[in-house]
């Protein structure tokens, strides 16, 4: 047959004819049983070959290849192109033409099928490397040296291979295959593809240039280890290049400027420094040069004056003042003085100039306006600052951007005419220069100006001038923003002038400057017995070169972990993570642990950045949460570094660094359930329900935590403000005034503003002082003022230079007076206490005896210290405080001085005395630290704790019984010696006279018709509520006078008028029952039980509920207590009824008081009524709606107007309504269906429900977005229950098909409805479906799963994940329960295609959800759903490209992308193993048992799992003995194991990698013999029989062992076992060894 084909084709062209024949009908398929296509040979090639020679007398076989140039060519398998190479080899005896494949055809299909093929083919049938005439790329040794691939044949080092697809490309019927090559060899190999693009011959097409610049910018990243050699040839290769190089370096540089090192570098190495300088790039070019320059490699100023004539001088000065700014204002990388001066002064010689142009002169008159109204008193300086912070936050390039650019220049031009304003419009402009620094409105530059010229006026002014003034005032005013203007501060704090006229603001300054807002330790104990050794300089070139280094001894831990810490940027935290996990040593752990601490606590504390701050973060998180390891408080705190941020101004920084910690608890132990990290979170809520804070909002929504807020931050005292210097003007202006009418503007401050801004009150509310000294707040309300002095110095006035002067006293007294004092009183306590508590082992009782003590003697002494020098110190300072502002001996007497003097003298000795204590407090904790710790670790340890020698010890049981002490610790009557130190015993009635003066300026205070919210924490008031509670001593007389205490404010809490007046007593109530639980319980038990007609007062009792004294759950019983036996009934309706009205409670909240009143007075016609109301409502609002004629706005105004019904205060009828409108719009969906034709409208009624339903939710409470999603949850849940009930009472006669469109309906409005919540309402949405899922509620099942398929919810998946999780693992749930049953009916496979087609669109659509989730949704699969696991384990990450299995010679091990960590979540498997007591990190070999005959299959997974993982991040070989030990005779359990094993052969990373090997290595363990290896085939192989698709794992593993012959697959005697068996596996075999 074959020689009368050839025959025939003998005539026109036979040879063209027979080849292409032979290449097309080569092969034929034949299908079997498996699914796969046998491949047989249809030819005999030495056959053919004979009877070609035998029938035609010449052959010309290259002809014959050449001639294969035809459109119908059809090479499809590379056996094709095979069979062609060995029929040409045999019938020409002659090496291949290789010229032909890459000559132009006339087909370029035909071409590119066969040069294709060609390529890929094996080096034995086609080897490139053997035709010298074709133009290698590189030389054979680079592609050597540098470990180039080339592919087996060589071929990818061809030139004119690379020049051949590049033609290829630019025809159309191969441009998209020719496309997918360049891909892949950009994969493959970028080095010789780029490098043979740049070679070829210009002009290059749009592909050929955009394919060029792409693997150029690639290189220039330095993202390969190539990087350098290809570069360098790439240089050297073509000059048109090298414009090429750099400008793909412009672009890299364009997109992110932090690549300008990895730039230079390039450029150094290729000697081309000057190349690079020359680019007509301004910008790069520039900070290009100013880099070399820093680096000594180039000449800026030379540079500056040549490019300044080559680019256009203006934009090049522009782009110079730019880059100027944004580098000298850098808080990293900062340039050197000498750059900064080079180029100052080139921008100086410059001229740069605003432009003024921008500003038209309408413009500048708007300005103008305001800056009259300002000065006028029309305009406050907070109103100002909110305006220029409106305009400042405008785009650029508006109107509203010019205007804040003009305001600030016209303001700052005005600097020169500053000292001739008079002094009201001096000190305006000083506080509002002030607040523009304060709240950072300057640009940097404007900001340079104005702090130069405030150093300026401080150094040329030595006295109190105006000038002075106005930089004082202006200091005041942003001086507690020290933090960002650090060296400003440390200049002036230089200036004599300062310290001489404002000692208490130098103070206050250096104090802000030298405090640490955060508390970070790094415990020295963490690199014990660790010398911090460098190594030599070549092997720490080395290890620097390649951090992954095996040379690195653990003597240079030290060394190396402090290199990682510091070098740790953003872009390089995965590989200095990855480089400590590869290591895994505890002490290179700890070492890293101490070298991050000691970073934070200078960054923290420093100029922090931002970025870093998260890099540190996300490096100490690793270094403790991710390893299950604790944070440690002695180290730092996250909650106390969150509220010392709070209180110092610093959350911008504090709360990054927390996020970031926090966000590496993924997968650990510290879930939400950790009470630690419960606390953290709690705070981060409160400080986000303070201020919004996008960080926070996304850690918590990724963690799922939803727990209530903390109520720290309330407790948390505010940043001191800087002392008050409106002293220095003049004495005439009341100032007082100004300040309260300024207060009213501050509560309008934009939210950021009022974080920034510190008001200053008209009183000093902080005390400059030393550390440990107290404050008493609103001080100028606590000084006496003499009648007599009134007379003389306006009072506003007199009161500031008053608390100044006491200010003076206090700090002189503290510093010099009284230190020496405190000191002897901590010495003495020291030694006593030691030797008293010598054998009291808990350290509780010698701390309180140490504190009682020392403040005994620390006031004693203070007070014998100061009290003779008090006064006269006061009258020196209060006259220094007079003369300074022009009230001399003329104007106020020394009489009158003396008289103020002694009338502060006890308020000065109070604030002594208050300092001294708390000062000693601390000084005696510190000292005896020491003692407490080794007390408490005793106790920990369970250990007598003993501080005496035998011989004290025999020396004290010498000692009388009341002076002896014992090992039981101090007794009763010892301690009471301590006790007696109290101090507060000898000041009860000096607090019973404070209590009464209190509650006097209370009464006179609570007489307004305001709400105590509205008050301002400043105000007098509420200082006054503060200070009560502070009145109460912490002695034995504490309940007592707090009984007395609460007494009085409970009589005047119930004889108030006001709301104001309750509101404040039941606050102080509270407040003092917090401090004593015995009080607390006598008060709520006389509120709550006692018989008392007094007390019948329904505000007061709503005062206190709403302060939270009373719990609403307790009064609620008490009073349906009441009622059931007869009395106070109509008190309860009124307490009702009034809380309801101030909405402190809802209705519900009243449970049993309701059942109570109900049961007294019942009315059955009511709810009847209601019904028809809210039916005939319901049925309104279907009419409006079918009405074709009603608009959205009519809608709208219809819910509004169903709003004001009492439908949404009383929820009781809220629920009965959508009750009612559920029920009513199914039934009228069946009426509907009963009729032979049934109208198009059967579904109005629920349609128009579910518009209801969203346009209420959308305008629930002026669309209150909390309010919104509670109503909407409300709702559903309504639809649920009925739902159910409707489910459950109908049984088999339930039709879904109404609900099913109700839910449909509501998909469809919530989409149109454009819900800025849109994602939580579907959140509500989802968990619904979940509370119905088909194990529920079986009837629902189809619509069910018809609705997490729909395509308005399924996108959810990637917003809620873990809720899309459930109800997927509710749908499996039920599949797997209705497969377990022999029945399997028609509806079980109609949901059986249904999940599987859902599948699918989750693969496709979203594979990562199937990577990360494949566990948990595989351990619900039924084992005998083959095709829908294999479903699960074939998703693989959307960017990833998968290498055909079927290639031949592949191994695992060369993947690339093989080393990858896949995409999982590994918390279902930590917690299935924590369920049975396994610990994940140390796995044993266990026993695993059936329960109910069944094994515990989820188990099983989670144990193989966890084997693989840890073998996998702790970089060893599979742990074939620990899965081999499961491998016990019963079969059933082997097969679950393996099946587990299988379970994570998926698309190439480190775990398929891990269990791959795993299975091999178990299929050539001799122990079992055929029974392991028949059982390891039986699971890979029934899991490939079945439909597509299949694992790429799964494949890879399988034709390893197939293939591979050193097990001898195809002997064993299982394959072997039956003919039918033999033949399939011979089949698959030799398919396998031909691929």
């Amino acid at each position: 047959m074959m020689a009368s084909f050839v025959a025939e084709s003998s005539f026109m062209h036979p040879q063209t004819r027979w080849a292409r024949e032979f290449a097309k009908t080569h092969m034929k398929a034949e299908p079997n049983k498996m699914g796969f296509e046998l491949l047989k040979s249809c030819w005999d090639v030495d056959v053919f070959v004979a009877v070609v020679n035998e029938k035609i007398a010449f052959v010309d076989w290259v002809l014959v290849v050449k001639l294969l140039d035809r459109s119908d060519l059809a090479i499809k398998t590379r056996k094709g192109f095979e069979l062609i190479m060995e029929a040409f080899k045999k019938g020409s005896k002659r090496r291949f033409p290789i010229s032909v494949l890459f000559s132009e055809w006339s087909n370029p299909k035909s071409q590119y099928m066969f040069v294709s093929k060609a390529v890929s083919c094996l080096p034995d049938v086609l080897n490139f490397a053997e035709y010298s005439e074709l133009k290698r790329i590189v030389t054979v040794d680079e592609l050597t040296t540098h470990n180039l691939m080339a592919l087996p044949s060589n071929a990818l080092n061809s030139l004119d291979l690379i020049a051949t697809f590049i033609r290829l490309h630019a025809c159309t019927e191969c441009q998209s295959d020719v496309n997918q090559f360049l891909i892949n060899v950009s994969v493959q190999s970028p080095e010789l593809l780029l490098l043979g693009l740049a070679q070829l011959p210009t002009p290059w097409s749009a592909v050929h240039t955009e394919r060029t610049m792409s693997l150029v910018q690639e290189f220039v990243l330095g993202t390969r280890a190539t990087s350098d050699f290809v570069l360098k040839k790439l240089w050297h290769v073509l000059e048109p290049t090298k414009q090429l190089l750099l400008k793909a370096v412009i672009d890299v540089y364009n997109s992110d400027s932090s690549h300008l090192a990895r730039i230079f570098t390039i450029f150094r190495n290729l000697n081309q420094i000057p190349f690079a300088m020359q680019s007509n790039s301004i910008r790069f070019a520039l900070d290009f040069v100013v880099y070399a320059a820093e680096q000594s490699c180039a000449d800026l100023v030379e540079w500056l004056n040549e490019a300044v004539k080559r680019f256009d001088s203006t934009e090049f000065c522009n782009v110079c003042l730019a880059l100027f700014t944004e580098r000298v204002n850098a808080k990293r990388e900062k340039l050197s003085q000498t750059t900064v001066r080079v180029l100052a002064d080139f921008l100086k010689n410059s001229e740069i100039q605003v432009e003024e142009e921008r500003f038209t002169s309408e413009m500048q008159n708007q300005i103008m306006t305001i800056f009259g109204s300002f000065y006028s008193g029309n305009v406050s300086v907070h109103q100002l600052i909110s305006l220029v912070y409106e305009l400042k936050q405008s785009p650029e390039k508006t109107i509203e951007h010019d205007k804040y650019l003009c305001l600030i220049n016209i303001f700052l031009e005005e600097q020169s005419f500053f000292p001739t304003y008079p002094d009201t419009g001096l000190r305006l402009s000083a506080l509002f220069l002030g607040a523009l620094l304060g709240h950072k409105l300057l640009t940097p530059e404007l900001e340079h100006v104005a702090l130069g010229l405030l150093v300026q006026i401080f150094l040329e002014n030595t006295e109190v001038t105006k000038m002075f003034k106005f930089a004082a005032t202006v200091t005041c005013q942003f001086a507690p923003a020290v933090r960002n203007y650090k060296p400003f501060f440390r200049d002036i704090l230089a200036v004599p002038s300062l310290l001489k006229n404002l000692p208490e603001l130098a103070m206050y300054i250096d104090n802000m400057l030298n405090l640490k807002p955060f508390r970070i330790c790094a415990d020295v104990s963490l690199i014990e017995n660790l010398d911090y050794i460098e190594p030599v300089e070549s092997l720490s070139s080395k290890i620097i070169q390649n951090l992954h280094d095996s040379s690195l001894k653990p003597q240079h831990y030290r060394w190396f972990s402090r290199l990682l810490v510091t070098r740790t940027t953003e872009a390089n935290l995965a590989l200095h993570l990855s480089v400590l996990k590869q290591r895994e040593s505890i002490q290179l752990y700890n070492c890293a642990l101490y070298d991050v601490l000691l970073l934070m606590d200078t960054v923290l504390n420093g100029d922090s950045d931002v970025k870093r701050v998260q890099v540190l973060g996300s490096f100490l998180g690793f270094l403790t949460i991710q390893r299950n390891l604790p944070i440690k408080q002695k180290h730092v705190g996250l909650k106390e570094l969150l509220l010392d941020g709070y209180e110092s101004d610093l959350l911008s920084i504090a709360v990054p660094f927390v996020c970031k910690v926090l966000q590496t608890s993924k997968g650990s132990m510290f879930t939400i359930l950790n009470p630690w990290m419960n606390a953290v979170l709690s705070t981060l809520a409160e400080i986000h329900r303070k201020n919004a804070n996008s960080e926070i909002s996304d850690l918590l929504n990724d963690l799922n935590f939803d727990t209530c807020p903390s109520d720290l931050l309330k407790a948390r005292k505010q940043r001191p403000e800087a002392p008050n210097v409106d002293l220095l003007w003049a004495p005439e202006r009341e100032i007082e005034s100004e300040y309260k009418t300024q207060t009213q503007y501050h509560a309008n401050y934009p939210e950021n503003l009022k974080t920034l801004t510190q008001h200053q009150n008209a009183s000093v509310q902080a005390v400059s002082r030393p550390e440990g000294q107290a404050t008493l707040a609103n001080l100028a309300s606590h000084v006496a003022v003499s009648a007599s002095a009134a007379h003389f110095v306006p009072l506003a006035t007199l009161k500031r230079l008053v608390c100044s002067a006491l200010e003076r006293t206090i700090t002189s007294i503290i510093t010099n007076t009284i230190q020496q004092s405190l000191y002897i009183s901590t010495v003495c306590t020291r030694e006593m206490v030691k030797k008293d508590f010598a054998l009291e082992s808990d350290e509780s009782k010698m701390r309180i005896g140490a504190h009682n003590m020392v403040k005994k003697l620390a006031i004693s002494l203070a007070q014998f210290c100061f009290r003779d020098t008090l006064t006269i110190n006061m009258i020196t300072n209060l006259r220094h405080c007079f003369n300074q502002n022009g009230f001399d001996e003329c104007k106020v007497s020394d009489s009158i001085i003396t008289v103020l003097a002694q009338e502060n003298c006890e308020l000065a000795a109070l604030l002594i005395e208050n300092a001294a204590l708390k000062k000693v407090e601390e000084d005696i904790d510190e000292e005896l630290q020491v003692h407490y710790n080794k007390r408490r670790l005793c106790r920990e340890n369970g250990q007598q704790y003993c501080e005496l020698s035998p011989e004290h010890r025999m020396r004290v049981s010498s000692l009388p019984e009341p002076l002896r002490i014992h090992t039981r610790g101090l007794s009763k009557n010892q301690l009471a010696v301590y006790d007696d130190f109290g101090l507060q015993n000898e000041h009860t009635s000096d607090s019973f006279e404070a209590f009464n003066n209190l509650i006097a300026g209370i009464e006179l205070l609570v007489t307004k018709s305001i709400k105590l919210e509205s008050i301002p924490p400043s105000h007098e008031l509420r200082e006054l509520m503060r200070q009560v509670p502070l009145l109460i001593p912490t002695n034995s007389q504490r309940d007592k006078l707090a009984l007395h205490f609460c007494s009085r404010i409970v009589k005047q809490l119930f004889q108030s008028a006001t709301e104001l007046g309750r509101d404040v007593y039941a606050n102080v109530l509270k407040d003092i029952c917090l401090q004593s639980m015995k009080i607390s319980m006598e008060i709520l038990q006389w509120l709550l039980q006692a018989d008392d007609e007094r007390k019948l007062n329904p505000p007061a009792f709503c005062a206190l509920i709403k302060a939270g004294l009373l719990k609403l759950g307790d009064l609620d019983l008490q009073l349906s207590k009441s009622i059931n036996i007869g009395r106070n009934t109509e008190f309860a309706i009124q307490v009702m009824a009034q809380s309801q009205m101030l909405k402190i409670c809802q209705e519900s909240d009243w449970f049993h008081t309701l059942d109570a009143l109900k049961l007294r007075k019942p009315n059955e016609n009511v709810e009847s009524r209601l019904r028809e109301r809210l039916l005939h409502a319901f049925a309104d609002w279907i009419k409006l709606y079918q009405n074709s004629k009603s608009t959205q706005s009519s809608l709208v105004l219809f819910v509004i107007e169903l709003q004001k019904f009492s439908l949404f205060t009383n929820n009781n009828t809220a629920c009965l309504f959508f009750r009612l409108c559920a029920e009513s719009s199914v039934d009228a969906w069946e009426k509907s269906k009963s009729t032979i034709d049934p109208p198009l409208l059967s579904f109005q009624a629920i349609d128009a429900f579910a518009k209801l339903i969203v346009m209420l939710t959308k305008f629930s409470h002026d669309s209150n977005v909390d309010d919104s999603i509670e109503l909407f949850t409300k709702i559903l849940t309504i639809i649920l229950l009925t739902l159910v009930k409707r489910h459950e009472s109908m049984r088999g006669k339930f039709n879904q098909r109404p609900w099913f469109r109700m839910f449909v309906a509501m998909l469809h409005e919530l989409k149109a409805g454009e819900f800025t919540n849109y994602n939580e309402l579907m959140n509500q949405f989802a968990l619904s479906l979940h509370s119905i899922q088909p194990l529920h509620v079986p009837g629902f099942t189809f619509s069910w799963l018809t609705l997490i398929s729909h395509r308005f919810f399924l996108p959810q998946i990637k917003n809620a994940s873990e809720m899309y999780l459930k109800l997927i693992s509710d749908l499996l749930l039920f599949l797997s329960h209705n497969l377990k049953t022999s029945k399997f009916t028609n509806a079980t496979r109609v949901l059986y295609k249904g999940t599987l087609r859902l599948l699918l669109v989750i693969l496709h659509d979203f594979p990562e959800f199937l990577c990360d989730n494949y566990h948990q949704i595989c351990s619900l699969i039924a084992p005998h759903c083959l095709q829908l696991r294999n479903l699960i384990l074939s998703a693989y990450p959307r960017g990833m490209r998968l290498i055909d299995p079927f290639t031949p010679n592949l191994s695992i091990d060369l993947v690339p992308d093989v080393d990858l960590k896949p995409l999982f979540s590994i918390d279902f498997v930590l917690q299935t193993l924590m369920d049975f007591d396994i610990d994940p990190d140390n796995l044993t070999p266990i026993n695993f048992v059936k329960t109910d005959d069944v094994y515990n299959v989820k188990l099983i997974n989670a144990f193989v799992f966890m084997s693989g993982y840890n073998d996998d991040i702790n970089n060893r070989e599979p742990n074939v003995n620990l899965i081999h030990s499961l491998l016990t005779s019963d079969s059933e359990l082997c097969y679950h194991v393996l099946s587990a094993i299988a379970n994570n052969l998926r698309y190439p990373n480190s775990h398929t990698k891990i269990f791959s090997k795993l299975i091999v290595s178990l299929f050539e363990l001799p122990s079992q013999g055929y029974k392991l290896q028949e059982l390891i085939t039986r699971v890979l192989f029934e899991r490939l029989i079945v439909n597509r698709p299949h694992p790429w794992g799964l494949l890879v593993t399988f034709i390893e062992i197939i293939k591979n012959p050193k097990y001898n697959f195809e002997n064993l005697e299982f394959t072997k076992c039956e003919p039918d068996i033999q033949a399939l596996f011979e089949s698959v075999a030799k398919k396998i060894e031909k691929l």
